[in-house]
């Protein structure tokens, strides 16, 4: 792909991209009267091994596509729509700064292994993604919609979830030291077995528990 390419109505339906580089391209919504989006990927496109480099996803909507080892770096993602994908071991978090998905909607996602270190995640929503030992190292979940989201054996420590809903959520396994779960909704119907570290706002359901969990 050029460097800098603006994609207008573009549609990948079937595409076979594996490898290729989204340096510099631009795929947001194009202003009105056109109301289709730009880059709208029709089901089964796939970007295994792809690299997507300063790119602009803002607002753009994505379904069914496969992005397994693609990494993602300085790409604007505000508004990003992303349902029903597959991020096998993706990587969001490219320096020199940290993925941002503030608002996404990221839903039923297959996620095990992605990188996600320091994203922002806030508001996003993430309903019954499955993110099984993803690195989600001080990334921020606040008011995240985080129902039936799998984060087993994930790497949670400094994460913060205030605000976030988590009912159904589970944290099997997880690291969540140093985690902030302040104000979170439907914590108690979470699943925090064997989770290590001591988390913030979570209160143990047993006091005989090993958890070394401490209420806020």
């Amino acid at each position: 792909m050029t460097a800098g390419a603006l994609l207008h109505h573009a549609n990948f339906k079937g595409a076979m991209l594996k490898g290729a580089s989204m340096r510099d391209m631009r795929a947001r919504r194009v202003p009105r009267p056109a109301r289709h989006r730009i880059a709208a990927l029709s089901p089964g496109a796939s970007f295994v091994h792809s690299t997507f480099e300063r790119t602009n996803l803002r607002k753009a909507r994505w379904s069914d596509v496969t992005l397994d080892h693609a990494y993602f770096r300085q790409t604007k993602f505000e508004g990003f729509s992303l349902s029903h994908a597959f991020l096998v071991e993706a990587s969001l978090d490219g320096a020199p700064q940290s993925a941002n998905l503030e608002r996404a909607t990221l839903q039923a996602l297959a996620a095990p292994r992605a990188s996600l270190r320091g994203a922002n995640l806030r508001g996003a929503n993430l309903r019954s993604s499955r993110f099984p030992r993803c690195d989600a190292t001080g990334s921020d979940f606040a008011n995240a919609q985080l129902d039936g989201a799998d984060f087993s054996f994930a790497s949670l420590d400094r994460a913060s979830f205030r605000g976030a809903a988590v009912g159904g959520t589970t944290f099997l396994s997880a690291s969540l030291d140093f985690a902030t779960f302040d104000g979170a909704v439907g914590l108690e119907r979470a699943d925090l077995r064997q989770y290590t570290g001591t988390a913030f706002g979570i209160s143990c359901a047993q006091p005989c528990c090993a958890c070394r969990s401490i209420s806020a």
